[in-house]
């Protein structure tokens, strides 16, 4: 039901109409790409907007006119009327973001003086956001970030951490930057920092103390992989999930994460507990066990099971325990618990995985077949059996949302360079005529790994 309600909102299609702004033999100039930005048709906005950002070098006019777009709320798509959108689009704002981001360090002290001085929410997220994609480029912004971390309004708080961890390269003083952010009032910026220090690894250890304290915080943070993407999850499912990647210095959490596992209200935070002691304790069995319970008791949601057949994964050798759970979860009946379970039983026992990814790849949902081709990849193997269903695969079409089955297939055969030579011809018809561009592309691709493959065994 999740899916079949996802893929309903993201049948959506949106259309950006070509309006033609720069069809023009000679390439217009900053004058008439400003007065284009200024004027009332915003996708042409949108499109000077772009055209600006790709001027170099980038005069300080060029660098203040996108500036002053972060502010246009203007969409830079066409939506129809009667399309009710649930999930954000492109506007002139957003576009003038990126541009600005293009141009990099030029622009980012006066994308900080803006920050300090805009009132527009909308604009100075806008402009976080640029920061935040020249990652290291934008260093010298460190300073304007970190002062965000106070910021009256949540959703500046929340970009900044976002920024901050994107640009900061220094892991230990960027762990003790995001311990002070542990304490927010607010439970998005609160898992923002959580999150983020999870993914430090042990640099995040300091933190520890911190993150047994979550254990006990009564507060939700959104999560939008819902259908209706209104959801919440408890802030104590990120401590935990943390407090299983801070190495042997989380060993002090134990005592309460196992009280967390047997005794929390919510199934899916004793799902995350119960993988933070399988992750660092010398005996995971009981904590693999409630993992393969989750997967059992479907009366908690498919939600849990799915999150319970991730975790799995994520243990790798650890949950073999589990094996004979994942396989039943084969067959469930949300496409999204299939391909979590595909993925981890490839992450627990890949040299068992061939033939259990074989069986799905008679899945009747291209989403699963997709998946398999993919993992088949990964595991690098070319017996006969295999690369026939790579060959069937490249016929394959059927394509969900971006999902593509055949170009699914010709990456995982470039992957294999020369053990995939029986496909060239396959690969060819497809490379000159098959219907997407991006298949073509991905054919073209393979035959270049694979050709230089055959170079290197010479």
């Amino acid at each position: 039901m999740f899916v079949s309600k996802m893929r309903f909102i993201l049948a959506i299609i949106i259309f950006t109409w070509p309006s033609g702004v720069f069809s023009q033999t000679h390439q217009p100039s900053l004058n008439d790409l400003i007065a284009v930005v200024h004027g009332k048709d915003a996708i042409k906005s949108a499109e000077a907007v772009t055209a600006i950002g790709k001027q170099r070098p980038a005069s300080e006019l060029a660098i203040q006119t996108l500036i002053d777009s972060l502010n246009d709320d203007r969409r830079a798509v066409y939506i129809p009327s009667y399309v009710f959108i649930l999930f954000p689009v492109e506007t002139v704002g957003s576009q003038a973001a990126d541009a600005l981001a293009d141009i990099g360090k030029p622009a980012v002290s006066q994308i900080c003086e803006f920050i300090d001085k805009s009132p527009k929410t909308n604009g100075r997220k806008r402009a976080i956001v640029a920061l935040s994609k020249m990652e290291s480029d934008a260093s010298s912004s460190l300073s304007t970030l970190t002062r965000l971390l106070a910021d009256p309004q949540v959703e500046i708080r929340l970009q900044a951490v976002m920024a901050i961890v994107s640009i900061h390269k220094d892991s230990h003083s960027l762990s003790k930057l995001l311990g002070t952010v542990l304490s927010d009032v607010s439970p998005d910026v609160r898992a923002a920092a959580i999150q983020a220090i999870a993914a430090l690894g042990e640099a995040g250890s300091p933190n520890v103390p911190r993150l047994i304290e979550l254990l006990d915080d009564k507060d939700d943070r959104s999560h939008f992989y819902t259908p209706d993407m209104t959801g919440t999850r408890p802030i104590r499912y990120d401590a935990a999930i943390a407090l299983a990647f801070m190495g042997k210095e989380a060993q002090v959490a134990l005592v309460q994460l196992k009280e967390v596992m047997n005794r929390d209200s919510d199934p899916l935070v004793r799902v995350a507990a119960a993988f933070a002691i399988a992750k660092m304790s010398d005996a995971p069995d009981n904590a693999v066990g409630t993992l393969i319970s989750a997967i059992q008791q479907d009366k908690n949601g498919s939600d849990v099971v799915d999150e319970a057949v991730i975790l799995l994964g994520k243990l790798g050798p650890r949950a073999k325990a589990a094996m004979p759970e994942l396989e039943d979860a084969l067959i469930h009946p949300e496409v999204m618990v299939r391909i979590h379970a595909i993925e981890a039983i490839v992450a627990i026992s890949p040299e068992t995985a061939n033939s259990r990814l074989l069986k799905m790849f008679k899945d009747k949902d291209a989403l699963v077949r997709a998946c398999v081709i993919e993992n088949l990849g990964s595991l690098g193997n070319a017996t006969p059996e295999i690369m026939k269903v790579y060959i069937v695969a490249l016929q394959d079409s059927d394509a969900v949302f971006g999902t593509n089955v055949r170009h699914a297939a010709a990456v995982a055969l470039g992957k294999l360079q020369e053990k995939a030579v029986t496909a060239i011809p396959h690969l060819k018809r497809m490379a000159e005529g098959d219907e997407s561009e991006w298949v073509r592309s991905a054919a073209i691709n393979a035959l270049q790994q694979i050709s230089s493959g055959q170079t290197e065994n010479e």
